[in-house]
């Protein structure tokens, strides 16, 4: 599911990632986590929700909703929300080009380094 609403994300695998002003990075994976990145830094920049109600250009009803992990805010007052907070949102995927699955890391065959180290070679 996307962050922002009941629409499927392009991959399941993929997550959003917010970069604020001084480069900090949050991985953002539900609605909640972009409502306390959005909560966090508002209050970082001594900003009170209806002073960023004001500036958005939204209610300050709408502020404590998405705040609160709102899922079906609609994307475009969130970009303008981020904007205002000096948040960059950034789409990553862990996917390799040309790749329809994420790249597993090695998993390790046990059985076959316990016989290495019982003196037997595979």
């Amino acid at each position: 599911m996307s962050p922002f609403g009941d629409t499927p994300r392009l991959s399941p695998l993929d997550d959003f990632a917010i970069l604020s002003a001084n480069g900090d990075t949050m991985r953002i994976q539900t609605p909640a986590d972009l409502g306390l990145t959005i909560r966090d830094r508002r209050k970082r920049m001594g900003l009170a929700q209806q002073s960023l109600a004001d500036r958005v250009g939204v209610s300050r009803q709408w502020i404590v909703e998405v705040e609160a992990g709102k899922s079906r805010a609609e994307i475009g007052l969130i970009l303008r929300t981020l904007r205002e907070l000096g948040i960059q949102l950034d789409a990553t995927s862990e996917l390799k080009p040309g790749s329809s699955k994420r790249s597993q890391p090695s998993v390790p065959d046990l059985d076959r380094i316990v016989d290495r180290f019982r003196g037997k070679r595979s």
